[in-house]
């Protein structure tokens, strides 16, 4: 009956299918059926250099540089805002792929069965299909069922319209 909220930041966007997306971050919280939380984890995966985080696109170079000046990645000029840092913090992660995967199913298995919890998320089928490649150990632990949280508010958004815009009005 326990939940696993996953969220992942990938090297590329699901629609860009000539780049193989690679895991640059992952979080996860774990819930019982209430939505009370039981866990929770974030790891950095490292071996990134600073060319290849240069290298990704647009949407990267906005959100992941750092707040602000002074570091190896500074906001863009322009912009109103820096990123998350997430760069910065990738080129400082000792922590390889596998050890991130590995400290996943470390903390899921401490609440969840094999097979037996649904991962949830925002469009999480893209995080499962990176998880199938990226992190085949952790991907086989999973349940096959998902609770997509965009299709839930893609159904709303059809079946109750007044409802969702007084919510988007909040």
């Amino acid at each position: 009956g326990n939940l696993i909220f996953i969220d992942l930041e990938f090297t590329s966007g699901f629609y860009e299918f000539r780049q193989r997306a690679k895991i640059l971050e992952a979080a996860i919280v774990i819930t019982d059926a209430d939505l009370n939380e039981l866990a929770n984890g974030s790891w950095v995966v490292g071996g990134m250099t600073k060319d290849e985080l240069l290298g990704l696109g647009q949407f990267h170079q906005t959100h992941f540089r750092d707040t602000e000046d002074g570091g190896k990645f500074p906001p863009l000029e322009g912009e109103e805002q820096g990123g998350n840092g997430l760069f910065s913090d990738v080129l400082a992660s000792q922590t390889s792929k596998r050890d991130v995967e590995q400290l996943m199913l470390n903390l899921v298995k401490q609440h969840c069965a094999r097979n037996k919890c649904p991962i949830v998320g925002y469009s999480v089928q893209c995080d499962r299909e990176v998880l199938q490649r990226e992190m085949p150990n952790f991907y086989r632990y999973l349940s096959h069922q998902i609770i997509d949280i965009s299709s839930i508010f893609q159904v709303a958004s059809l079946w109750a319209p007044d409802k969702m815009s007084q919510r988007a009005g909040r």
